[in-house]
This record gives C-alpha cells, sequence and structure tokens, in this order.
C-alpha cells in the first residue's frame, strides 16, 4: 500500500493507492474504492507548476497547449513535461514516506520496531495516519473499527494504514531533536533527586560527542554515603564523578559526564551529580560521520559503554516523554551488577531500569543474580541469596545449603572449589548468616568475580540479540 498526497485549493487531501494493471484504486473517507487514472488521482503536472516551475518552463506549458506548435514540437513538450511528472512524483513519494516514518516513530517510543510490529500483531491492530488540512495525525486501532472512524470523521478527513515493516530504520533515519531536547535546570533538578525519579530521566536519554551518540538503554543509581551504600563511589577516587564548578564539568556544578574506574582499575561511563551517580551498563551508539559508514553499535555491560568518549563538550539530550516510574523492575533484573556487598540489605534493592522496550532477560545487561538462567553451572547460589534476602524482613541476609549446587566430584574448576570452600562454611544448622559474616564475604566475591568471563561473554549475545530487534 502507498500514499501520496494532492494538493488542491490549499487543502491537503491524501489517496491511498494500490497498484493496478490499468489505473488505482482510490480509497474515500466512507470507505468506498474508486478505479482512477494515475493522472487523475495525482497531478504532478499541477503541483511542479504551482510550486517549482521557474518562468522559462511556465511559458513551455503554456505554449505547449497552443494551436500553431508544430507536431514535432508538442512531442518534445510532452516528453519534458512526463520527465518533470515522474520526478516531482518520487519526491512526493520520499517525503510521504519520511512523514510517515515520523509519525510512526512517535507512536512506537522507544520499543524496537520488530517488537513493536510483533505487538501491533498480536493486538489485530494496525497503525493509520489521519490526514487533513490541519496536518497529520497517527494512532493504533482494531481493524474492525476502521469503517466506524471513516464515517464518523468529516468528508475533508481520510484514514490510510502506515506499515511498521515498510523500508523503516530506527536507528538510521534517528533525529535526536524529533524526540529529545538537551537538558534543562528542571530535568537536572530531577537527575539529582536519584532513584527512581533520577533513573526515568536518564534512561532513554542521549549523549553526544561530535559526531557520536550513546542512547542510553539501561543505568544503575548509587547513592554518594559509602555507609548506607556499600556501593558507592569512594571518596578519594580519582577520576571523580563528583561535578564541580570547573570546565571540567558539562554541566557545571550540576552534571557531570565522565569516565571513572572501577575496582580493576577499568573505565567506566557515569553520569554524575551531587547527591548520587548513574552507571550506564547498556547503549546503543551511533556514528554520525558517513565517512566512516553511520555506524550503529550496542554496547553491553559498563566498561564497554566506556567505550563512549567524552569530553567538556559532550550533551546529554534528555526525551521530551518522561518514562513511566512504574517500569522500574521489582525483580531480579531489578538488581545492580555488583561483586561485593552481599552481606548488605541495599544490594538487594532495585537500584536499576531499562528503557521501555529493552527490559526483558534477553535484552538486559547480565548480572550476577541474572547469570543462572543462562544455565551457567554453578551460579544459581546469587539468585537463591536475592530472593532470600528480598523474602526476609529481618536485617540479616541468609543463605541456606540448599540454594547452593554442589560441584561434581570431578570438576576442579575455580568455580567449583571457592563453591566447595562457601559449603565447608556451614555450620550444623544449614544455615549460614552472610551479614556481619566477612568470610562468608569474601567467598561470595571470590566466586562472583570468577563468574565475570561468563556475564561478559552473555552480554555479547545481549548485543546481538538488541541489534536484531532494531536493524
Amino acid at each position: 500500500m502507498k500514499i501520496h498526497s494532492k494538493s488542491a485549493n490549499a487543502v491537503d487531501v491524501c489517496v491511498v493507492r494500490d497498484e493496478m494493471e490499468h489505473g488505482t484504486t482510490g480509497l474515500t473517507n466512507d470507505g468506498s474504492k474508486q478505479c482512477v487514472d494515475t493522472a487523475v488521482a495525482y497531478d504532478c503536472t499541477q503541483v511542479f507548476q504551482e510550486n517549482t516551475l521557474t518562468a522559462d518552463k511556465q511559458s513551455l506549458t503554456q505554449v505547449s497547449s497552443e494551436d500553431d506548435l508544430t507536431e514535432s514540437e508538442n512531442t518534445d513538450n510532452e516528453s519534458i513535461k512526463s520527465g518533470i511528472s515522474e520526478g516531482t512524483c518520487q519526491r512526493k513519494r520520499v517525503k510521504d514516506h519520511m512523514e510517515d516514518q515520523k509519525l510512526l516513530k512517535r507512536i512506537r517510543g522507544d520499543v524496537p520496531p520488530k517488537m513493536f510490529e510483533a505487538t501491533v500483531g498480536s493486538m489485530q491492530a494496525g497503525v493509520f495516519k489521519i490526514c487533513s488540512k490541519g496536518g497529520l495525525e497517527a494512532g493504533i486501532f482494531p481493524l474492525q473499527s476502521l469503517d466506524f472512524f471513516r464515517k464518523a470523521l468529516k468528508p475533508e478527513y481520510i484514514i490510510s494504514e502506515i506499515n511498521p515493516s515498510d523500508g523503516y530504520h530506527s536507528v538510521e533515519n534517528d533525529d535526536i531533536f524529533t524526540t529529545h531536547r538537551e537538558i534543562t535546570v528542571e530535568h537536572m533538578s530531577e537527575i539529582e533527586s536519584g532513584g527512581i525519579n533520577g533513573l526515568r530521566r536518564v534512561v532513554g536519554a542521549i549523549l553526544q560527542t561530535g559526531k557520536s551518540t550513546l542512547k542510553i538503554l539501561c543505568a544503575e543509581v548509587y547513592a554518594r554515603d559509602t555507609i548506607s551504600d556499600p556501593h558507592a563511589e569512594s571518596e578519594n577516587a580519582s577520576p571523580s564523578s563528583i561535578p564541580i564548578d570547573s570546565e571540567a564539568t558539562q554541566y557545571k556544578a550540576r552534571i557531570k559526564i565522565t569516565l571513572v574506574h572501577d575496582r580493576y582499575k577499568r573505565n567506566k561511563l557515569v553520569i554524575g551529580a551531587r547527591a548520587c551517580n548513574y552507571l550506564i551498563t547498556s547503549g546503543l551508539y551511533k556514528n554520525n560521520d558517513k565517512s566512516q559508514g553511520n555506524q550503529t553499535f550496542a554496547f553491553v555491560g559498563p566498561n564497554r559503554c566506556a567505550a563512549f568518549k567524552v569530553d567538556r563538550s559532550t550533551k546529554m539530550f534528555i526525551k521530551n516523554e518522561v518514562q513511566d516510574p512504574g517500569l522500574l523492575s521489582s525483580d531480579i533484573l531489578g538488581l545492580a551488577q555488583v561483586r561485593s556487598g552481599f552481606g548488605h540489605p541495599t544490594t538487594y534493592t532495585a537500584r536499576r531500569e531499562a528503557l521501555l522496550g529493552y527490559g526483558s532477560l534477553y535484552l538486559t545487561p547480565v548480572t550476577i543474580f541474572s547469570l543462572s538462567q543462562y544455565k551457567v553451572p554453578l551460579s544459581l547460589v546469587f539468585r537463591s541469596l536475592a530472593i532470600r534476602a528480598r523474602q526476609n524482613k529481618e536485617a540479616k541476609i541468609t543463605l541456606h545449603f540448599c540454594d547452593i549446587e554442589e560441584p561434581q566430584q570431578d570438576d576442579h574448576s575455580e568455580a567449583a572449589n571457592i563453591t566447595r570452600r562457601l559449603l565447608g562454611l556451614f555450620p550444623g544448622s544449614r544455615e549460614l548468616v552472610v551479614t556481619g559474616n566477612e568470610e562468608a564475604e569474601k567467598v561470595l566475591s571470590d566466586l562472583s568475580n570468577e563468574f565475570s568471563k561468563a556475564i561478559s561473554n552473555k552480554n555479547l549475545k545481549v548485543a546481538k540479540k538488541i541489534l536484531s530487534e532494531i536493524l
């Protein structure tokens, strides 16, 4: 199905055309079909004369209708007019397609194109645009409601369908100013507040350095108080994410976008505010430099997101539509990627959020708590630990003997050896208190670090899955 516009008396009318062998089929607002000639359905010559024809070509068009032209001159003029019409038609088709993409993007929001198409299909609904004198609007409604809407609308309105899979590529045609605007003082205050309010502003934001952009798909928030949050950035960290009133801070004394070191001196991308900071764990990277082919990548994992270069010129653009705070995962997927603090209650509180459409298990970065869902041997202990911690209303974190996978006798891997050490810490009661137990925390931290490589490998699969959804 193709969509074209016709200009008549300054009123925009949309004609839906199914190309036929002997013409086209137009669909009017009352649902009736009429077979019309292509030249009638879309008067290319008239549009061209009204908008773009130069004085010389206008004269040529006028002369072509006079009787004193020779037969050969008439033929030449018709050829010129035909060429002009075809070129104008092509430009109008491209323009209409771009308008459809913008409407579709506004409806689809952040949901990956393939997922959006599947969702609309499961709803047995279609994506339609309403053409009127005032402009274009779009919406989703059931196919069986189409006749009702056509009859309910005034005659100057025409409804036509937009195909979500008709050559639409959200990343390649992404226009940052269509969906975002540069961060304002109001946005900064929300980000500085931390928690859910801050996360819903950070997730979906776009960072821009030069011709490169990074759309944030997943982030985690951390407090700056090392007593209440064992994973808080050290006060002596260098470099630091604390924003100061200097040129090194992009938004002076308010928001600082920078790279900091993790405990192993590897870089990670952080957005720092005065009372908290946000660790970027997943993002869509796009290089808008045509000389390099407009490359698009999915970065999954804190250290991979650090590949995005930041400097004092880096800007932050916030989504026009704020994400619903209710989307913050309250289950295992809402837990952060940590390797320590397993005896502290805040380790098991939700501090991570993913952009709408990217919050499922196989589209979010893998953590030590979700690793067992990828069938990685001996990793179930961390998921079990988190489930018990979130169910237990007491301050102490406990681990049960039955929560741990017992290694096979012939398994001499480092993970198996550390698991045996953990099993050896259990007293006769078969319940181990982790809170305040330095030895238990040390063993759990060693075991989680042993799974770092497995997490990194699984994140590569998540990155491929993200790209398969959007390209």
